[in-house]
């Protein structure tokens, strides 16, 4: 099987409305399915079509509802709530079937057993409430993600069959003031706008031109730095393809290798984010640590493949990979990752906060041991020695605990402390440079 393009559903049901009815502007796309709620919002302009944001709830769909009237059944027929798995199943498709019959009626007669009622859309839509107000909040997020108003959005697409019910249409038209589109079959729309795509990917023109389609990284792609950090190169929600590139260095003496590690995800510690793969830049020439420039690029195609490549600029040593980073990867675990980010955003926060201090701290340690190793005897009394030592011992307790600002006040006072022998050991470097050389020598 040739795959031609990777297309999500959101986007696809854009493309099916897009070219249908000419649309342009920002377009939300409202997608409640059985089990999963996404939202997406996009910029259509003559052809083009820009992801701006995604978001949604992995908890949330038409199977909710279902239980919701299930509940309530149980409650009028004073049932218990411990039923056997084949009772379970009769009572939710007595609760779908009322639920589909309330799209079109006011009231529904409903049966279980031998017991019979009535249910109203009234009473329905006051159950289903409280889950059409999440989906509501996930669309004010997606909104606020892509930085615009929601008064800019100018047509509302409804994907998936739990968008027929009216309450969903009547709340979700409220929240973006204007009347959802549904002309489309919302169970089919998205089959369209994917066969739409296949077909101009096939070579065949429509009236209109050709699609352009600017989709959006789910999730940020970065690399591991010193402490197990997350350092983030693509942020989520840019639109593909892209590339961009930062510049590394290295951390010790003499160091000839670099290994990088390529993560998605939007917490700060690598071992909450999602590794994608690791490869080995090798032969990078020896130099103190920091004086090496390394620069990474990521780039991000049309159909979400990741390439990563590390170049050291002086050397022009290169090593790269490629990956899909959104392979094995389903919606609900990018809401979940997202999700995490929201609740743990401070104490993530702090903990990067505290792996900077100790990473600075760390560094600030070996290279002042390997200064002392060197010309400690030859330039320090014994007194400052001592002096040095004791506020590096001081640094190296305060490192095994967590208090961030302790490490940073002492890495400091441990800076102060060595500045001048930092100074004589330049100097002295200066005067073995210029020994035995006269001025002629040294300007030319």
């Amino acid at each position: 099987m040739n795959v031609l393009r990777l297309l999500n559903e959101p986007t696809a049901a854009a493309v099916a409305y897009g070219l249908d009815q000419n649309a342009e502007g920002v377009v939300a796309i409202y997608d409640l399915g059985g089990g999963t709620f996404d939202i997406s919002i996009l910029r259509l302009t003559a052809g083009v079509f820009e992801v701006l944001a995604t978001g949604g709830d992995t908890a949330l769909g038409g199977d909710d509802f279902d239980h919701a009237i299930a509940g309530w059944i149980i409650e009028q027929a004073g049932l218990s709530s411990d039923l056997d798995p084949a009772t379970q199943r009769a009572l939710l498709q007595t609760a779908c079937a009322a639920k589909e019959a309330l799209t079109d009626a006011d009231v529904v007669s409903v049966s279980h057993g031998t017991w019979q009622g009535e249910l109203s859309r009234a009473g329905f839509e006051a159950m289903i409430e409280p889950m059409v107000a999440r989906s509501l909040k996930a669309c004010r997020r997606a909104v606020r993600d892509s930085g615009i108003e929601l008064e800019e959005v100018s047509a509302v697409v409804m994907v998936g069959g739990s968008t027929r019910v009216p309450r969903v249409r009547e709340a979700v038209g409220a929240l973006f003031g204007r009347t959802p589109l549904t002309s489309i079959d919302p169970d089919q729309v998205v089959a369209i706008g994917a066969a739409i795509q296949a077909d101009t990917l096939a070579g065949n023109r429509r009236e209109g031109g050709e699609l352009l389609l600017l989709d959006v990284i789910p999730l940020s792609l970065g690399l591991e730095t010193m402490g197990g950090l997350m350092e983030k190169v693509i942020p989520r929600n840019t639109t593909i393809p892209v590339a961009r590139a930062q510049e590394f260095t290295t951390y010790k003496d003499g160091q000839s290798a670099m290994m990088i590690h390529v993560l998605q995800g939007e917490r700060e510690l690598i071992s909450d984010c999602r590794s994608l793969a690791r490869f080995e830049l090798r032969g990078i020439p020896a130099m103190v640590a920091g004086a090496a420039k390394i620069r990474v690029t990521f780039q991000v195609d049309a159909d979400g493949l990741l390439s990563v490549a590390a170049r050291e600029l002086g050397s022009g040593v290169e090593a790269s990979i490629q990956v899909k980073p959104s392979y094995g990867l389903t919606d609900g675990e990018i809401a979940r990752m997202l999700k995490d980010s929201f609740e743990h955003a401070g104490s993530d926060k702090q903990a990067r906060q505290l792996r900077e201090h100790q990473v600075d701290g760390e560094r600030l340690l070996e290279a002042v041991q390997g200064a002392l190793d060197a010309d400690g005897e030859r330039l320090l009394s014994s007194d400052e020695r001592v002096a040095i030592e004791f506020q590096m011992q001081e640094l190296r307790d305060l490192l095994a605990g967590t208090d961030g600002a302790a490490i940073e006040q002492q890495t400091k006072r441990l800076s102060q402390v060595t500045d001048a022998f930092a100074a004589r050991r330049l100097d002295s470097t200066v005067k073995a440079a210029l020994a035995g050389r006269n001025l002629n020598e040294i300007e030319e």
